[in-house]
């Protein structure tokens, strides 16, 4: 899992202390229902209590902990449903914003981004053959995405995607996370899918560019069943 040491220096300690916390949460490092004191959060992190509790009341918000009185914070236990329902919403948006992007056209900067990540998953799946770096993966992957919003020029759409975001197990970075075959394949099959993407955003079809992302992002569905669906309430 990533430590305070291996995030950027350019985010604050709060934030990164709110970062490792949200990906030990995605991961299930942190399983639904675990209670979490400061204490353990300090030492899962590595940071002070300061900004270990605004990191749990941030999290709080987002919906991932819930604060119980007297007895700290817990994970929060979401449905599978509840989790494949956020998939399904954030399709949609994502799929808005590359219609979107589609139809703008993109300004050169965005292109130069959108290209280099297309270049840098291209060589990362090729030095695959001992094991895949997925740190590097998900920045890619995130940078992809923020870009093509960004394109999009539409600022609320882009705020509501973050919102569903919010729900486990609902980031961008999600198949990266996991370990295993099934995973290793999605992520193949993803950057694929981008480089469709970025193809049907430059040559303006904004139909073929929403269609394309909403089905990249529903793939994430079968991945997320078989690695948590075990854990999850099935309520």
């Amino acid at each position: 899992m990533t430590t305070l040491s291996e995030q950027s220096h350019k985010l604050t300690l709060t934030e990164q202390a709110t970062s490792v916390l949200r990906e030990a949460i995605i991961s299930h490092t942190l399983a639904p229902g675990t209670n979490l004191q400061e204490k353990s959060a300090c030492e899962l992190t590595g940071a002070s209590r300061t900004p270990v509790r605004v990191a749990m009341a941030t999290l709080a918000k987002e919906g991932m902990l819930e604060y119980l009185p007297q007895r700290g914070y817990r994970v929060r236990e979401f449905s599978l449903e509840s989790v494949a329902q956020g998939f399904e919403i954030r399709a949609t948006l994502e799929g808005m914003a590359a219609r979107l992007a589609a139809e703008h056209g993109l300004s050169d900067q965005h292109l130069a981004i959108l290209q280099k990540c297309v270049e840098d998953g291209n060589v990362m799946l090729e030095a695959s053959s001992q094991e895949l770096d997925r740190i590097s993966w998900r920045e890619m992957n995130e940078t992809y995405h923020r870009t093509i919003q960004a394109a999009a020029n539409y600022p609320l759409l882009s705020d509501l995607i973050l919102r569903t975001e919010n729900v486990p197990f609902n980031t961008l970075n999600v198949i990266p996370h996991w370990q295993g075959e099934r995973s290793d394949e999605m992520v193949r099959f993803s950057h694929f899918d981008h480089i469709y993407i970025l193809d049907a955003i430059i040559n303006r079809q904004g139909g073929r560019a929403e269609a394309r992302m909403r089905e990249h992002i529903m793939v994430a569905i079968d991945v997320m069943r078989d690695q948590v669906a075990a854990t999850l309430d099935h309520r």
